[in-house]
């Protein structure tokens, strides 16, 4: 899960992350779609993201396909990269109070640190 905020966060901060690494982790780590994910970056071709995040996972011997990511799993993700509770509230139109919960319980049941700090 850490490589997966990292990837997020060195695309997001503009920091030079391979593309297709970074293609593979938004995807795994986000609840967006191929599509958002193309214009998120910049590219016209959410099939060429497609394909080049596929490429990365065969060379890295990562699981493809990616598996949907839980709303809790997308929040406790962002919580573990640093963003505020305030921040991930408004990303998903929910309180902070909520998303706490919707965190904490999904750390709960996959047995993973809690509170997921950064």
């Amino acid at each position: 899960m850490r490589g997966a905020g990292c990837a997020v966060l060195c695309y997001c901060s503009g920091m030079g992350e391979n593309t297709d690494r970074t293609t593979y982790f938004l995807r795994v780590s986000s609840r967006k779609t191929w599509s958002e994910i193309a214009d998120m970056m910049g590219y016209k071709s959410a099939r060429g993201r497609l394909k080049s995040a596929r490429k990365y996972a065969q060379e890295e011997n990562l699981p493809w396909p990616v598996e949907s990511v839980s709303k809790g799993a997308s929040m406790y993700s962002m919580r573990r990269v640093g963003y505020t509770w305030i921040y991930i509230a408004g990303r998903f139109g929910s309180s902070p109070d909520r998303v706490r919960s919707y965190t904490y319980k999904h750390a709960r049941r996959n047995g993973l640190e809690w509170p997921p700090n950064g």
